[in-house]
């Protein structure tokens, strides 16, 4: 299940006002750890950027 904090709108009127803001895109699947960045290098919101949790 997929949720949004914020509407493809509300994002577009943030980004058209000018205010400073920053996207990520925390796509993750616990069955293949390597899938959410590669959904992200596939299709993502231009300026996002990739977070994700290296392990040690």
């Amino acid at each position: 299940m997929y949720t949004t904090l914020i509407s493809a709108q509300e994002l577009l009127a943030l980004r058209d006002s000018g205010a400073p803001l920053m996207v990520f895109d925390c796509t993750f699947e616990l069955m293949n750890p390597a899938a959410g960045e590669e959904h992200y290098r596939q299709s993502h919101i231009p300026g996002a950027v990739y977070a994700h949790r290296t392990t040690r």
